[in-house]
């Protein structure tokens, strides 16, 4: 799911393991725990208590959220979700012209060339970026080679037959891999 290309994944307000660590953590604090295995326990026992109903309506809450994000201008919305708001009032809205400006494949290439010409003095690269911080432009160019990366990574992986060439003994007697052993 891409629903907001080039914006960063990284607010808690909108991951649902942490909302469902949210629900544990609630009946833990009024729980009296007294050592460390007690705690492990009780958490696994909450965790295996919660019901799927509530998994599923924090799950189907995303775009809801995703609406409430975007309306705070990708801060943070918990304080109105703890008071069961589920809009947010527009004296807290972001004004259109303070939203956040999604990266495009064009500022990505003009990102690309200027690093190579400057090469990476973020503060000067902000002249070339309106609305952009040098750390958001040192984010952005990082995710982007890291994504080069893994474009361009080539993994080897042997054969069936290569395999089988280190297993040992036809008969797998010897062998860790002997549920490998196809016979030919």
């Amino acid at each position: 799911m891409n629903i907001l290309p080039g914006w960063p994944p990284n607010s808690p307000d909108l991951n649902p393991i942490e909302l469902l660590w949210g629900v544990i953590k609630k009946i833990l604090e009024k729980k009296e725990i007294s050592s460390i295995q007690e705690f492990k326990k009780t958490v696994v026992e909450i965790w295996d208590a919660i019901p799927m109903d509530t998994i599923n309506r924090i799950v189907s809450s995303l775009p809801e959220r995703v609406r409430m994000c975007l309306e705070k201008g990708g801060e943070s919305i918990q304080c109105f979700i703890r008071n069961n708001m589920h809009c947010i009032p527009e004296s807290y809205c972001c004004k259109e012209e303070n939203s956040p400006v999604l990266w495009t494949n064009e500022d990505d290439a003009l990102l690309k060339n200027k690093v190579n010409e400057l090469g990476s003095h973020w503060k000067k690269l902000v002249y070339f970026f309106p609305n952009r911080t040098s750390n958001e432009i040192k984010l952005r160019y990082t995710k982007i080679n890291l994504e080069t990366r893994a474009k361009t990574m080539i993994i080897e992986v042997p054969s069936i037959n290569e395999l089988l060439q280190h297993v040992g003994p036809k008969n797998g007697a010897h062998s860790k891999l002997n549920f490998f052993f196809i016979s030919e």
